[in-house]
């Protein structure tokens, strides 16, 4: 005799896989906050070594015209130090990569969220919302490899809170 309780139940197993994309939706949404923060924080370093680069190396070059050699090489050898920075540091290569990765994550937050809200009202079967959310993951990992380690100083404790289960088992 069967009690039904052997039949499958579509619905629930529908919606604990719609809040698992909706929870990896709200951190690439919070990733792509992170990005976003270190992407401003490369653009202000930019500017903090690049423009006093400019204006130093303009006084480098106005005082050895007016035989001032000691200011041109004093001025000369902090513009190399700070052309040497940027060079190390290159903040402006590390701002694009950030802001491209956080648009990204954006773009891949929004298709998947549409996934989400397609499951919660019942617009798709559990094996098309499988076979989309598989493609999504995998389109995931993807965007993962190919963006910047977020830094730890970009971080927000949302995002530390999202990865405190992976942190632990350190």
């Amino acid at each position: 005799m069967s009690d039904g309780s052997s039949t499958p139940n579509y619905a629930e197993f529908l919606s604990d896989v719609v809040r698992d994309a909706e929870w990896y939706a709200d951190q690439a949404l919070e990733m792509s906050s992170c990005h976003r923060n270190a992407a401003n924080m490369y653009g202000n370093v930019h500017m903090l070594f690049g423009l006093p680069a400019s204006v130093l190396s303009s006084i480098a070059g106005v005082s050895a015209f007016a035989k001032h050699s000691t200011i041109a090489g004093i001025t000369a050898f902090v513009v190399s130090a700070i052309t040497g920075a940027m060079s190390f540091l290159n903040p402006a290569e590390k701002e694009k990569l950030h802001f491209e990765a956080a648009n990204v994550l954006d773009a891949w937050a929004t298709k998947t969220y549409l996934l989400v809200k397609q499951g919660r009202a019942n617009l798709i079967k559990p094996e098309a919302f499988i076979s989309h959310r598989e493609k999504l993951m995998d389109e995931r990992s993807q965007l993962l490899r190919q963006s910047p380690r977020i830094p730890t100083w970009a971080m927000s404790k949302v995002l530390k809170r999202f990865l405190s289960p992976f942190s632990a088992s350190k």
